[in-house]
């Protein structure tokens, strides 16, 4: 009986052992897989750190970029207003001119037609300086002044 009870307990003792190597294997595949885990969380941490670090650079970049464009706009669009007062003190300027001269040829245009004006009644005097009268009169229709009226508009017939 004794060995009946050493014999049942070397089995149990043997069957423990293999539960208990088993256990052991099942804990270093545990660990294992714990470890590559790990250590895959550490490789995908890594990489998503390198992909954030360059999209960071590539934003940075192309910020960088768009501030020099928007720079390079805004001196463009202060040289073009720039231009276009330019332009507008020119075209002010210009009027100013033209309306000058527009004057000047006005004023010239009433100091000839005075002069004209001068001249056709000077040269309507002396025609009727010219116009010969009889000592009885003009015999001629109207006034001598009527006459003077024709002569100047050109409507007077030849005298004899």
């Amino acid at each position: 009986m004794i060995l009946f009870i050493i014999a049942e307990r070397s089995e149990k003792y043997l069957e423990a052992e293999k539960i208990t190597e088993e256990l052991r294997i099942r804990i270093k595949d545990a660990e294992k897989a714990k470890n590559l885990s790990h250590q895959d969380m550490v490789d995908i941490t890594s990489e998503m750190s390198r992909q954030y670090k360059t999209m960071q650079d590539n934003y940075k970049l192309q910020i960088s970029t768009l501030e020099e464009e928007l720079q390079n706009v805004r001196e463009l669009l202060a040289n073009t207003q720039n231009e276009l007062i330019n332009a507008r003190e020119e075209t002010k300027q210009v009027i100013q001119q033209k309306d000058n001269e527009i004057k000047n040829l006005k004023e010239q245009m009433e100091d000839i037609t005075s002069e004209f004006g001068d001249m056709l009644t000077e040269t309507i005097r002396k025609i009727a300086d010219r116009i010969e009268i009889s000592p009885e009169g003009y015999t001629g229709e109207g006034n001598v002044a009527n006459k003077m009226a024709e002569i100047a508009t050109g409507t007077m017939t030849a005298t004899k």
